[in-house]
């Protein structure tokens, strides 16, 4: 399997791993990597764009969960009532099974490398 960024870019944006952490993140990689691979049904070019690039990178900040906001990712909305008390969660579809996914966001930048509608003549 194609690995679309390099460990280090990870390793970058989050400080030092450890060897578990560092196998957790090569299958995050991977997983993210054959999303955008299945995704861009024109195929992904090589070298690598660096749209892709940041696009593989979002998708695994985003499950290792690495957030300043204090709120779950892949949140979508909350409801909360007063009384008699109450809260709903609203997450992406995708952002709850541990895995890497792809946002509304990161489909509109790979559309580039995504089959349109064609035609064939009927001759």
């Amino acid at each position: 399997m194609r690995m679309l960024i390099p460990l280090s870019d990870i390793e970058a944006r989050v400080g030092a791993i450890d060897e578990g952490e560092t196998l957790v993140i090569r299958d995050l990689i991977e997983d993210a990597s054959a999303l955008i691979e299945s995704f861009c049904t024109r195929g992904v070019p090589n070298p690598v764009p660096d749209v892709i690039q940041l696009v593989c990178r979002r998708m695994v900040m985003r499950a290792l969960d690495v957030s300043s906001s204090g709120l779950p990712t892949g949140l979508d909305s909350v409801q909360n009532s007063a009384g008699p008390f109450g809260q709903t969660l609203q997450m992406q579809s995708g952002s709850t099974d541990g895995g890497a996914w792809l946002t509304k966001v990161d489909r509109k930048m790979l559309r580039r490398w995504r089959g349109g509608a064609f035609s064939i003549p009927l001759k």
